[in-house]
Parts: structure tokens; C-alpha cells; sequence
């Protein structure tokens, strides 16, 4: 179970979400709160570690997975 756990961890800290209308952000930062949500979840079987707090990975989700374009530049600079 452990070894799986840490797969799936591994996949949700590297995909990619691209939001092609990302309006005022909706999309991505639920998508943020899936990824956290579901990592948090998985730490109870890979285990604590000081980076596996839910700041750390809304910080890793916003820098590396979510992604948004609009063609208004103010929704995109709202997001």
C-alpha cells in the first residue's frame, strides 16, 4: 500500500492543469484543493515528513501544476 501511495503522490505532484478560460480562478483553485486534499490523505501512509504540511503543497501545486490562460489579461492577473 505504501509503495502506491507514494506513486500516486508522485503523479499528483507533477501534473498539469491547464485552465483555457480561467475567468476569476474557480477551476484552478479547486483543482488546488483536490491536489492538497488528496496528498494530505496520502501522508497517512507514506508517512510525516516536515514538507508534507498543506502549505507546502498548495505552494508546490500553485508554482509547478496549475496553469491558467484568458484572452481578457485581467482575468489571468485576477487568477
Amino acid at each position: 500500500m505504501r509503495a502506491q501511495a507514494k506513486c500516486i503522490d508522485e503523479k499528483l505532484a507533477a501534473i498539469r492543469v491547464c485552465d483555457p478560460a480561467v475567468g476569476f480562478g474557480a477551476f484552478p483553485v479547486g483543482m488546488m484543493n483536490e491536489i492538497v486534499r488528496t496528498r494530505n490523505t496520502l501522508t497517512t501512509y507514506i508517512g510525516k515528513h516536515r514538507e508534507r504540511t498543506s502549505y507546502h503543497f498548495k505552494r508546490q501545486a500553485i508554482q509547478d501544476c496549475l496553469y491558467g490562460v484568458d484572452i481578457d489579461p485581467g482575468a489571468v492577473e485576477i487568477a
